[in-house]
C-alpha cells in the first residue's frame, strides 16, 4: 500500500513536492522539492525527520518550482541520491550557483555542495533501473522542456505514475506515452486544467501581432520548452526579420543540439540553421531598439511587449501545461486506484474536476 504526504504542488502553481512512502516496506520517496516563485520564495515543509527518512529523490525537470528547495533539504539531512536526466544534470551548474547566493534562503549556503546528483543516461529510457531490492524506476520524455521526464516508479507490489510537467504538443521536444497503464497512484499535471487551449490558435493570434517589420516586439520567456517552440515557430513564419535572443536562451538552444533524444524528429537541423542564420543575435546589455523581434524577459524601453503568460490577454495565451483536452487524453490512457492532480490553481482545478467525463475514472479513483 501507497501513502502519499502532499508538501506543496496541490491547488497551487508551483512548490511541487510529493512525499510517497511504501508501508509494507518502510521505503519513502520525494517525487521533485521545489518552491513557490515570488519574494519572498515559500519552500515546502521540510523537517530533518521528512529529510532523514527519505530513500531517494526524483525530479522531472529543473524549473525552480520543482527544484528551488533541494538546498533546504539537504540542509536538514539528506544525504541520498537525486535521480534526473543527463540533459537536467548539464543545467544545474548555474543553478547551484544561484542557490549558493541567496543571502535571505532558510539554508546554509554549504548544504548546495551535499547535494549527490544522480543522472541516467539517455540510452535507459523506458528500462527499469534497480536501486534497492524494493525499488526500481522507469521514465521517458514529458514535452515540457530540454531534460523534462515523468517516472513509474515501482515500490515494494506497487507502482505509480508521476507526470511531472507535461507537454503533449510540444513544437521542440518529444512527449512519450508510459507503456505500462495500471497504477495504485497517478499524479498528473493539470497546469492549465480549467480551459482548453489551442496551440495553433495561440500561435496564429501570436504571429499575426508581430506582422509589422518596422516596430520593436517583446516576447517574455525564461528557459523552456515555451521559449524554444516560439523561437522556432517566429523564426519560421518571419525568414526576412532579425530575432534578439538573451546568451543564455541561445546558449540553451545550442545545448538541445547535444540530447538531440529529447528533439522531435529533424528538429536537430532546424535548431542548428537557427543558430548558424546571422539574422539570430544576441540581446547586449546596450541593447539600441533595432527593429526586430527579441525574446527576453528583461524589460526593454520602446517595445511592445507580446504578454504571452496574462490571463488579461488569452488570444496569447500559450499553454506549457496539459489543458482540460490534455488531461483527458491522458486519463484514457492510465487507470489508477488514486488520482491527484498537481500544479493547478484552485478555480482551474474545480473546473476540472467538474469537467473529466465519470468513465475516465477507472477502478474507483479519488481526486484528492
Amino acid at each position: 500500500m501507497i501513502s502519499m504526504q502532499i508538501l506543496g504542488g496541490f491547488q497551487e502553481y508551483g512548490k511541487n513536492c510529493f512525499l510517497i512512502e511504501h508501508l509494507e516496506t518502510s521505503t519513502r520517496i520525494m517525487l521533485d522539492c521545489g518552491v513557490q516563485n515570488g519574494q519572498p520564495e515559500v519552500y515546502p515543509p521540510l523537517t530533518p525527520e521528512i529529510a532523514q527518512s527519505v530513500d531517494a529523490v526524483f525530479l522531472s525537470h529543473v524549473h525552480n518550482d520543482h527544484v528551488g528547495a533541494l538546498p533546504l533539504l539537504a540542509d536538514n539531512g539528506y544525504e541520498g541520491e537525486i535521480w534526473l536526466s543527463e540533459a537536467s544534470y548539464a543545467q544545474i551548474g548555474p543553478i547551484q550557483q544561484r542557490w549558493r547566493q541567496k543571502s535571505a534562503a532558510p539554508y546554509q549556503a554549504a548544504a548546495v555542495d551535499t547535494l549527490n546528483f544522480t543522472p541516467f543516461s539517455p540510452a535507459t529510457k523506458g528500462q527499469k533501473i534497480h536501486i534497492t531490492n524494493d525499488l526500481s524506476f522507469e521514465w521517458g520524455h514529458s514535452g515540457h522542456m530540454l531534460g523534462s521526464v515523468w517516472y513509474i516508479v515501482h515500490l515494494g507490489d506497487a507502482s505509480l505514475f508521476y507526470s511531472g510537467d507535461m507537454v503533449l504538443d510540444s513544437v521542440t521536444f518529444q512527449t512519450e506515452a508510459p507503456a505500462q497503464s495500471s497504477f495504485q497512484l497517478a499524479i498528473i499535471d493539470s497546469g492549465h486544467g480549467g480551459q482548453v487551449t489551442s496551440r495553433q490558435k495561440s500561435e496564429q493570434a501570436l504571429l499575426k501581432a508581430l506582422e509589422n517589420p518596422d516596430r520593436c516586439y517583446q516576447i517574455p520567456v525564461s528557459l523552456s520548452g515555451k521559449a524554444c517552440d516560439l523561437i522556432l515557430t517566429v523564426y519560421k513564419r518571419f525568414p526576412d526579420r532579425q530575432l534578439f535572443l538573451e546568451p543564455a536562451l541561445r546558449e540553451h538552444l545550442s545545448d538541445c543540439l547535444s540530447y538531440a533524444a529529447n528533439l522531435h524528429t529533424g528538429m536537430k537541423e532546424q535548431l542548428t540553421n537557427l543558430l548558424a542564420d546571422g539574422r539570430i543575435a544576441c540581446i547586449t546589455s546596450n541593447q539600441a531598439s533595432v527593429s526586430g523581434i527579441y525574446f527576453t524577459n528583461r524589460r526593454l524601453e520602446d517595445m511592445k511587449i507580446i504578454p504571452i503568460d496574462s490571463p488579461a490577454h488569452p488570444e496569447f495565451f500559450y499553454k506549457a501545461h496539459p489543458d482540460l483536452k490534455d488531461v483527458e487524453k491522458l486519463l484514457g490512457g492510465i487507470q489508477a486506484e488514486q488520482l491527484v492532480f498537481f500544479h493547478s490553481r484552485p478555480k482551474d482545478f474545480t473546473k476540472l474536476i467538474a469537467h473529466i467525463p465519470k468513465e475516465l475514472i477507472l477502478n474507483g479513483g479519488v481526486y484528492q
